[in-house]
């Protein structure tokens, strides 16, 4: 028999259809078009110490308790080769980043600004709606958006609801123009009913089921309506089945149920000739990005161990995602919280950590012991190694001493369909010190991802905004 070979390897990962319930539709192709790099699943049994004295030093064998899966991989950034969501966007959603459909509208200056993320603006005359997606200041020409409400058009003045910034379009925001990962705080699920129309805080019950959840939102009103609801029992709804609002009553029937925020994964990895599979799966993910080079997002999940069996190979699989971009052309911009203008930092290199804490949900009713693992906090945590520079030029031990955010923005690639802006908007620095690149002086720059100066009111839509991703289509 030829030896496993550690290039020979597979990885495949589907969302749930329930929290932490093996989904054997990952078994398939058609869930492994990943390119991976130094990808590995690890189990771990901890050993309980029984204890047990008897006449003779030597003890008895400890016993095998709750059964843990660990999944670590690499992956590209790299678009789509028909600009839809990235293969790796389920990574990304199981990370606790929620994946928008974006919006472009071309826009004149920004006056009073800048918009801030995830704040409502809303157009003069037509009252449309639409929420902005990353931080767009006074000099920009293009701002993104999502949720869009209404029919608006491309010439009336659009209103930062929280800022107060406005800017009259060129363009409406009619064509899709790529996708955004923004972080969310908890799971839930979607799930489209018929009938009469609830409230957002209301209970709803699945009468199959037994799935009892809180809605949060409302995306659309009346019969076939959908609403988001966080489910609080070890549970979900089921379609067909009948839902029932605590104030509302019955608003009929469930369908199109589908994890939205925070999804968990089950994960398989083919090890040439022996398959690891781990459910209930979420993670934390980094990215590192340096001149010249591809940019590298890293992952690291954990769940409970799931199956592990002998079997082929998958195969068939055709993998959908472009050539990576490298690191050039970046548009570097580097700024300061209530200073105009931007620094076009000279940086070779970036690392940025999501800084995720993840947590077993202990469930002795489950057969692992874990029903799933959570994302309980954050702490996001980058650094980046611009040249030396004047204070005048950009004050970043100044910036540092006086507890001044600022923030980050980057780009990767320059071509449609295969380009990523990254901007962390509520930047600080927590270290300075002195580096050499080359015989080149730099300045190692350690920061945190936050949501920004709570003191500033054109903040208060940045409640979850440490570290936004937006992929351009068109």
């Amino acid at each position: 028999m030829s030896g496993s070979l550690s290039n020979r390897l597979v990885l495949a990962a589907k969302i749930e259809d329930t929290p932490g319930t093996l989904d054997t539709g990952v078994y398939s192709a058609t869930h492994a078009k990943h390119q991976i790099i130094d990808a590995r699943m690890a189990f771990d049994f901890p050993t309980v110490d029984r204890r047990i004295k008897r006449s003779t030093l030597t003890p008895v064998p400890g016993l095998s308790g709750r059964r843990d899966a660990r999944c670590t991989f690499s992956i590209e950034e790299t678009g789509h080769s028909s600009s839809t969501e990235p293969t790796w966007s389920k990574f990304m959603k199981a990370c606790g980043y929620r994946a928008e459909t974006l919006y472009k509208v071309t826009i004149g200056a920004v006056t009073g600004g800048p918009f801030r993320h995830g704040e409502t603006i809303t157009q003069t005359s037509t009252g449309a709606t639409a929420k902005v997606f990353m931080d767009t200041y006074t000099g920009t020409t293009t701002i993104y958006v999502y949720d869009v409400v209404g029919i608006e058009n491309n010439s009336n003045i659009w209103t930062g609801g929280t800022s107060g910034a406005t800017a009259t379009p060129s363009t409406d925001a009619s064509t899709a123009a790529g996708f955004g990962w923004r972080p969310v705080d908890f799971d839930t699920v979607t799930v489209t009913y018929s009938g009469s129309n609830p409230s957002a805080g209301e209970v709803v019950t699945g009468g199959t089921s037994g799935a009892i959840g809180v809605i949060e939102t409302i995306s659309t009103a009346g019969a076939g309506g959908t609403a988001k609801i966080r489910v609080r029992n070890a549970r979900q709804y089921s379609s067909g089945e009948t839902l029932t609002a605590s104030t509302t009553g019955s608003i009929g029937t469930a369908s199109a149920i589908a994890q939205e925020d925070m999804p968990t994964l089950t994960m398989a990895i083919y090890e040439d000739g022996k398959r690891k599979v781990g459910i209930g799966m979420r993670g934390t993910f980094s990215i590192a990005a340096r001149v010249g080079e591809p940019t590298i997002l890293s992952f690291d999940f954990q769940g409970a161990y799931g199956d592990v069996t002998d079997t082929t190979q998958l195969t068939g699989i055709t993998f959908e995602d472009e050539i990576p971009p490298t690191l050039l052309g970046a548009s570097t911009e580097l700024r300061t919280e209530g200073t105009v203008g931007s620094y076009a930092s000279r940086f070779a290199s970036v690392s940025i950590s999501a800084g995720n804490t993840l947590a077993a949900r202990e469930d002795a009713s489950a057969t692992s012991g874990v029903r799933e693992y959570m994302i309980v906090g954050r702490a996001g945590t980058g650094s980046i190694d611009p040249e030396a520079d004047l204070e005048s030029s950009y004050p970043s031990i100044g910036n540092h001493r006086d507890n001044k955010v600022g923030s980050l923005k980057f780009t990767n690639g320059s071509t449609l369909g295969n380009q990523f802006v990254h901007q962390i908007p509520g930047l600080r620095i927590t270290g300075v010190s002195v580096g050499d690149r080359n015989g080149i002086r730099t300045e190692e720059l350690g920061f945190q991802l936050t949501g920004g100066a709570m003191a500033n009111v054109g903040d208060s839509p940045n409640e979850r905004n440490d570290l936004l991703i937006a992929y351009i289509t068109a």
